[in-house]
């Protein structure tokens, strides 16, 4: 087990990246919800869904390291993260993106401004 863990332990921008990740990870999910919130409209199956999805992408992060992993200790390929560090930044793009997406669907005035006008924020 150690093989997959070491890559991770020994390397801070792994660490880094995981963490930001897990950061935006939550962050996606309490601007979701305070816009529900706001516009009473939470809803148990959204959440549900949405947490799913959030779920897997830690699982993707998860398999991302057993592959790093295999590659550094088992057939000594390559060296630091590279599949785990490419995974997180396109996790993080899509929750800076999907928080982007919410703060322009529940905030009108920031709507139609820079990066936010390219979103629909029409209400779903």
């Amino acid at each position: 087990m150690g093989v997959f863990i070491r890559p991770i332990t020994g390397n801070p921008t792994a660490q880094i990246a995981i963490a930001a990740v897990c950061i935006l990870i939550l962050l996606d999910f309490i601007a979701g919800f305070g816009g529900a919130a706001m516009t009473k409209a939470i809803s148990s199956k959204k959440m549900r869904e949405g947490l799913l999805h959030k779920f897997m992408e830690l699982v993707l992060m998860c398999l991302a390291t057993v592959i790093d992993g295999a590659l550094l200790g088992g057939f000594q390929i390559l060296d630091g993260n590279p599949v785990l560090l490419v995974t997180c930044a396109y996790i993080a793009i899509m929750e800076v993106s999907s928080i982007l997406e919410i703060v322009g669907k529940y905030n009108p005035e920031l709507a139609d401004k820079g990066i936010l006008s390219v979103f629909d924020h029409s209400k779903d």
